[in-house]
């Protein structure tokens, strides 16, 4: 048995199938301030 850990964890104990997809680098959570710093610059290189 395999363990499960992270935010697929309750679809796996539901009987959810999880697949893994390409995402894009574009995409991100901002949840530190490094993303937020990310972003920050993200939003600048737009308006240029």
């Amino acid at each position: 048995m395999r363990k499960i850990n992270g935010s697929t964890e309750p679809a796996i104990l539901a009987g959810m199938d999880i697949a893994m997809i390409p995402g894009e680098e574009g995409n991100f959570k901002i949840t530190s301030p490094a993303d937020l710093a990310r972003f920050e610059e993200a939003v600048k290189a737009r308006e240029k």
